[in-house]
């Protein structure tokens, strides 16, 4: 009478334990899947990150053979040749990329003065500090809103704890949420910003394309004949604001075609030649551009790698990589 119930307590035993196996086996089989998708999409981000070397130095060749051919002496003429993106297409991926020239800018890492080594703040264009303040006038914002505004950035990239005029050091960082410290250093890229005090999205929509950020504190000298009407503001600042903005807009649509053939002959234009040598900034003037940018994506398979390269531009020395940025932006 015992020998059914011992079979079928068997049976269910052997049940239960193919039941295990049979889980234990679609974990399994699921963990190697799981490992062999990551494996593959670790490999196609490795491809689309070689695929932007490439980008990076096909970047090198074209402004290598631009510089040969220009001197670095570009015109809007020149510049529309390389408006349109190129795509170059790889075994597998592809790549996606935009040359520009990206000389026209403030390079907001300029401000990294300490309050206390500043001299002639106040001069109109005698320092970084004040150039950035006419542009930010140039582009709408009232005197005190430029104070402050300025203030704020230079506040962020200098090494010292002295809060400006209108400025914020750790005492005000510290009180946001979460609290946090001045960095005193260089900005890494224009979207840390917005992280500074002041900087809503219209202050910073305000100064898109005007204001870039370079790996060094050296000013951004501009190209006089690349600049766009948009760029009007920052004529305007090189002029230390004695050209309005409007009247800097005329300038640029009226510049000769192929442009100034040297600063001399710019500074000749009746609205500039009437302002004092002493109040323009000529060494913030030139007819050669010295910094482009490269940016786009890499693409392999479902991995895509985005990218912004800046190169220098030197005369006598080969194109070089001064800045690089990956990933989304």
């Amino acid at each position: 009478m015992s020998a059914p119930r011992d079979q079928g307590a068997a049976l269910l035993s052997v049940l239960l334990l193919i039941s295990i196996m049979s889980v234990a086996a679609v974990a399994v089989t699921e963990v190697v899947a799981q490992s062999a998708a990551r494996s593959k999409a670790a490999d196609d981000r490795s491809r689309a990150n070689w695929y932007l070397i490439g980008a990076e130095e096909l970047g090198k060749v074209a402004l290598t053979d631009l510089v040969e051919e220009t001197g670095g002496n570009l015109t809007p003429a020149v510049t529309q040749r390389f408006a349109q993106p190129f795509v170059f297409e790889a075994e597998g991926g592809v790549i996606q990329a935009r040359l520009r020239d990206a000389t026209n800018c403030f390079n907001l890492n300029s401000l990294q003065t300490n309050a206390e080594d500043l001299e002639d703040e106040d001069t109109a264009g005698a320092t970084p500090i004040s150039r950035y303040r006419i542009l930010l006038e140039q582009v709408g914002f009232s005197g005190s809103e430029a104070r402050a505004l300025a203030d704020a950035a230079a506040d962020w990239v200098d090494t010292d704890t002295i809060t400006r005029l209108s400025g914020a050091e750790d005492a005000f960082y510290s009180s946001r949420r979460p609290p946090h410290r001045a960095p005193g250093r260089l900005f890494a890229d224009i979207t840390e910003l917005r992280a500074v005090r002041g900087y809503e999205r219209r202050v910073v929509a305000a100064l898109d394309g005007l204001v870039c950020v370079r790996p060094d504190t050296a000013n951004a000298v501009l190209n006089l004949n690349t600049l766009t009407i948009d760029d009007a503001p920052l004529l305007s600042m090189a002029l230390t604001g004695l050209v309005s903005s409007e009247a800097a807009r005329v300038l640029i649509e009226e510049r000769p075609e192929g442009g100034w053939p040297d600063v001399a002959t710019f500074l000749e234009e009746r609205d500039v030649a009437e302002i004092a040598p002493g109040r323009r900034r000529e060494d913030l003037m030139d007819i050669v551009s010295k910094r482009f940018e490269l940016s786009g994506a890499a693409a392999y398979r479902d991995g895509l790698a985005r990218f912004r390269v800046l190169y220098a531009v030197e005369e006598g020395r080969p194109v070089e990589i001064i800045q690089r940025t990956y990933g989304e932006f």
